[in-house]
């Protein structure tokens, strides 16, 4: 976790960069500690909406949070990033008020930013959607689009994620 804030002629904005452990196997020590660290989150970011400024929390968090952010989701259903545990920490953030911004520009759009090098899973586009760009209400009301570019993870020696990226107007 490392944030920041940034200052603009007459205003600020404030990001954060955060990878969520993976989490291992359900049910494993690896397991709890990340949803330690959703319970830690959660107050740290409960305490940053206080701050009544433009929030960006950016961040490899680990969890496709609805059926169309996996490519199978009968058969990843209760599986390491695509549990119903982790999907309950997440949604708990965008229940304080972040607004998650990729679904909110595209509500209806399957697309994903990480795909595993195992067995071909990019180019098979066995994905999931496990990066996101949560909002607090003053960050939300600046943003304009947000998109995944997938180019660089189409080239040689990629990444297995894909960048996602946030466009807002900050006055």
């Amino acid at each position: 976790y490392i944030e920041t804030v940034i200052s603009l002629k007459g205003s600020a904005f404030r990001v954060a960069s955060i990878y969520v452990p993976n989490g291992g196997e359900i049910g494993s020590d690896k397991f709890q500690f990340k949803m330690a660290f959703y319970d830690r989150l959660y107050a740290h970011a409960q305490e940053l909406l206080t701050y009544d400024e433009p929030v960006i929390l950016a961040a490899d968090y680990n969890v496709a949070p609805a059926d169309v952010d996996v490519y199978d989701p009968d058969r990843l259903r209760g599986t390491t990033c695509f549990h119903p545990d982790e999907q309950a920490k997440f949604r708990r953030l965008e229940h304080l008020g972040y607004t998650e911004a990729f679904r909110a520009c595209n509500p209806d759009i399957q697309q994903f930013t990480w795909w595993d090098y195992r067995a071909g899973g990019y180019q098979k586009n066995h994905g999931y959607r496990i990066d996101h760009l949560l909002l607090s209400p003053q960050a939300a009301d600046c943003l304009k689009s947000c998109s995944v570019d997938e180019i660089p993870r189409g080239k040689e020696k990629a990444s297995d994620h894909t960048p996602l990226i946030g466009v807002f107007d900050f006055k």
